[in-house]
């Protein structure tokens, strides 16, 4: 009836109106009746809803046709307020060139659901508007409205970029693209931020639920299967053509080959033929899902040596030279390295020191450096160096360094020296009843691994207070083993108490720090490894918690044992669980690890002398709060679940 309205009204001459009348106006949950020059009107809002709440809105029906509603009424929209941001206040948040990333993958997802509410005559238009969109995240920004006063732009809120086709979101100071998509308010304005570009607000759900999906995009996927979408999001892909990053890369082949790269490739197939056409190049069909945002796994170097061989073309021409995924590539393969010489290295360093007593008192320190080289400077500026580097002799740059920093040389072929207290120091121990590991002191725990250090050993022991509350320093059978089986999961929802502990069966996890929770941890860990270590698939074992017979144990690493097979150049991380068929715990330190270890890193739950080892439950795809696996409760964490075998 409006839209007739305004139709029959066209020609009427609204501009000589008397507009000096009162409308119904909205603000801050209040109703008044407001002079109409200080009311706004939209069809959707085109500010922040935080920022749209200090004016005026007309109290109007949306869809109206904010034009015809300006018009008609005498009424400003937000495309007339004036807009201030002070540039010198734009500080661009640390985490915004993973959220662009981030952003360029979800797009065409965000279409899809677009695509399914609009006629097919404007798709393309709104494809070429979320191509267009600059979302920036900033961690602080200052505007004014209207000449007003300054104010400071907070966490979760956004503002047009008046100098462009854009936004600005703000976020916390020193943040993760992980926290970003876990703030609700955040997730909220991104959503918004959709719904002003597209100038409607559908789907806002959808594209909230978009943004703080896990990074394989799961639930994402599955969404758009069960809802029978996929025909749209072919679409989609179709009008938003390759990604950026991928349009970049071969733009720079093609500038390398005097050749000018087409301002529109529809699709990965169109590429292909492209490619095909231009340079005689195939793309192998293993290649055609490289992510061209990050080159940090293996099957992206075979496709960076393959493109630079047969173009015959230099890496460095194909990257910007702040380009770093080379470097997280060779990071990852560093530090298979330096496991991979853990052992030549503690015996090239135990004989060293063994003929330097007065570095002896050095190390478990010197163990601990070797341990963390690769978050050291001169690793970081080695694979800076070589960071265009396909090929990159990790045991060279391993050895250099540890001949620079420890001042020894690694010896591959010598023959294994293993690092133990001695005989003399253990029966010092015993009868002191005090155990090492509760020897907080690295200098100290350091010398009861070399002769000739009793005084200082025994001077100690007599100076240490006795504690009722000791454990046992009996060790465990050192052959006892149990049956490997890598196991399944379902979810077991517990029903929590009340909150009162009890004897048997308490959630309390001060348990675990009381004696008999750790003695059978300490089992549990010992079980693990020897069943390890007679195991015919495993190259190598290291056992790393505190509860190990190795010099430089320690439960910072959070994780128990780290291990490698025959067939596999990755070393995997376990952390290992006394399990009593129903939960266990995992602190928040643990967590962190696991996420940021993904796919290499195992929990192995100990019962009934059996080591059931759970593979790929920290992959990008699980969503550790919300997955059929198991159950989470934070607590740290009590993780219910019931075992099952893999078939």
């Amino acid at each position: 009836m409006r839209s007739v309205f305004f139709k029959l009204k066209k020609d009427f001459d609204y501009a000589n109106k008397v507009k000096d009348y009162k409308l119904l106006a909205k603000k801050r949950n209040k109703k008044e009746y407001i002079s109409v020059e200080k009311v706004y009107y939209s069809d959707n809002s085109t500010l922040p809803s935080k920022i749209a709440e200090d004016f005026w809105v007309f109290d109007f029906p949306k869809r109206s046709g904010e034009s015809q509603i300006s018009k008609y009424f005498g009424v400003k929209t937000f495309k007339d307020v004036d807009l201030q941001i002070y540039q010198d206040s734009v500080r661009e948040s640390v985490v915004n060139d993973k959220f662009q990333k981030w952003l360029e993958k979800i797009k065409p997802y965000i279409l899809t659901y677009r695509l399914s509410s609009i006629k097919d005559s404007i798709q393309k238009n709104e494809a070429d508007e979320l191509k267009k969109v600059d979302i920036r995240l900033v961690s602080s920004l200052r505007y004014a409205i209207e000449n007003g006063e300054s104010k400071n732009l907070l966490s979760g809120e956004f503002l047009p970029n008046p100098t462009s086709q854009g936004f600005y979101l703000c976020v916390e100071q020193n943040t993760t693209l992980e926290i970003v998509k876990d703030t609700p308010k955040i997730c909220e304005a991104f959503a918004e931020i959709l719904c002003v570009l597209f100038k409607v607000n559908e789907h806002k759900d959808n594209y909230r639920t978009i943004f703080k999906d896990k990074n394989s995009l799961k639930d994402t996927i599955f969404t758009i299967e069960v809802n029978s979408l996929t025909e749209h999001y072919n679409k989609a892909l179709e009008l938003l053509g390759i990604s950026k990053d991928e349009i970049c890369f071969w733009s720079r082949v093609y500038e390398y080959g005097d050749k000018e790269f087409p301002a529109t490739v529809k699709d990965s197939d169109e590429l292909a033929e492209l490619l095909l056409n231009d340079f005689g190049y195939t793309i192998s069909k293993k290649f055609k899902n490289i992510d061209y945002t990050d080159f940090n796994d293996q099957l992206s170097i075979d496709f960076l040596k393959a493109i630079t061989s047969e173009l015959e073309i230099p890496i460095t021409h194909l990257f910007e030279d702040d380009f770093n995924g080379i470097i997280n590539y060779h990071k990852a393969q560093f530090e298979n390295k330096r496991n991979d010489l853990k052992e030549d290295f503690n015996t090239s360093l135990w004989k060293h020191l063994n003929q330097n007593k007065e570095l002896q008192k050095h190390l478990i320190n010197f163990q601990e450096k070797y341990e963390n080289l690769i978050y050291g400077q001169v690793i970081e500026n080695s694979l800076l160096n070589n960071r265009f580097e396909l090929e990159l002799n990790y045991l060279d740059v391993l050895k250099q360094v540890v001949s620079k920093e420890f001042g020894i040389q690694i010896k591959e072929s010598a023959e294994v020296s293993l690092i133990k207290i001695l005989p003399e120091y253990k029966s010092l121990l015993k009868e002191s009843k005090i155990n090492e590991v509760d020897i907080e002191e690295s200098e100290i725990r350091s010398l009861f691994y070399f002769k000739g250090n009793d005084d200082k050993i025994i001077s100690y022991l007599t100076a240490a207070i006795e504690s009722n509350e000791k454990d046992d320093n009996s060790d465990p059978e050192e052959e006892v083993t149990g049956e490997i089986i890598y196991s399944s999961s379902t979810k077991l929802n517990h029903t929590f108490s009340n909150g009162k502990s009890s004897k048997n069966g308490s959630w309390n996890h001060n348990d675990k720090v009381g004696k008999r929770n750790k003695l059978s941890g300490k089992k549990a860990e010992q079980i693990v490894f020897n069943s390890l270590m007679k195991s015919e698939d495993v190259a190598k074992v290291e056992w790393v918690s505190s509860f190990s017979n190795t010099s430089d144990k320690s439960d910072n690493k959070h994780y128990d044992i780290r291990y490698k097979l025959n067939d596999n150049p990755n070393w995997k991380y376990l952390e290992v669980k006394s399990f009593n068929g129903t939960y266990f715990h995992l602190s928040r330190s643990e967590k962190k690890e696991a996420i940021k270890r993904g796919k290499d890193f195992e929990i192995a739950l100990v019962i009934d002398g059996q080591v059931h080892i759970l593979k790929d439950y920290f992959n990008e795809d699980v969503d550790f709060d919300n997955n059929d696996l198991f159950y989470a409760s934070p607590s740290d964490y009590i993780i219910s679940l019931q075992l099952k075998k893999e078939q």
